[in-house]
């Protein structure tokens, strides 16, 4: 598939004042489950269709070879990223739903981190609805910095609603992560050893924690046992070395 054909970028963001907005990356590679956990920013998706075999997008969106989208995470910086500075500036001119503007020209390529040979692939859906499983996905491992104040206005300034109408905030437009579902997620890196040996370190802090926690319960249950134990058959043995054990005295002459 041919990626020239560009169709459109879509935004995906959270409204989460005071902290900003989380994204989680949950990648399952090979058959070895290994869940990467980070804390992300906004998102942005560059969207391409197929125009080798379909005529539109609309034609494309339903065919398993139909789409391909380049996926990009982003994290906070010292500066601004005049890069995206290209389009935030235009905000203020689609505030509302259905506004449209042009932006002058500028370098698509600045909008991709620095370093593209280090992406995680696989084959999923749209995450809009109907969310067709049409869409092979590649998702950049190395995030874009953009600085707080750009941010701030990404998740401020834009409305779902139209103008005239109560406005409400453009965000929490997330979809929730889905299961894998026999998918196979390659990388076209090596897997640093942060990703499984975080994940693995837990999970055996956890492990260890829950076999040390039986031990000491077993080690009280045992020592509350032979307490018990011995409380109760002091007594008997007490009373058998007494005469009441021996109901007829004899004597020999």
């Amino acid at each position: 598939m041919k990626l020239p054909s560009y169709l459109s970028c879509c935004g995906f963001w959270g409204i989460i004042h005071g902290t900003g907005t989380v994204f989680i990356l949950v990648c399952v590679l090979g058959h070895i489950s290994l869940n990467y956990i980070h804390i992300f920013y906004p998102q942005l998706h560059i969207v391409h269709y197929n125009a080798d075999k379909y005529t539109d997008i609309n034609e494309a969106k339903s065919k398993p070879d139909g789409l391909a989208v380049l996926g990009v995470f982003f994290e906070i910086g010292a500066t601004d990223n005049p890069s995206y500075a290209n389009i935030l500036r235009q905000l203020d001119n689609i505030r509302y739903a259905g506004q449209t503007v042009s932006v002058p020209s500028f370098n698509v390529r600045h909008l991709l981190p620095e370093n593209l040979e280090d992406y995680f692939r696989y084959t999923g859906s749209l995450t809009t609805p109907p969310c067709y499983q049409s869409v092979l996905w590649t998702v950049f491992y190395h995030p874009v910095e953009i600085s707080r104040s750009q941010l701030e206005k990404l998740q401020t300034i834009l409305y779902s609603t139209e103008q005239g109408v109560t406005p409400e905030e453009l965000g929490n437009n997330v979809r929730e992560a889905q299961p894998l579902n026999s998918r196979t997620v390659y990388s076209s890196f090596h897997i640093p050893s942060t990703f499984a040996t975080g994940t693995v370190g837990n999970i055996l802090a956890i492990i260890f924690g829950i076999f040390l926690g039986i031990v000491v319960i077993g080690f009280v249950l045992y020592c509350i046992y032979r307490k018990t134990r011995k409380d109760t058959s002091g007594a008997p043995h007490d009373k058998c070395s007494k005469s009441q054990t021996s109901p007829t005295e004899v004597r020999t002459i």
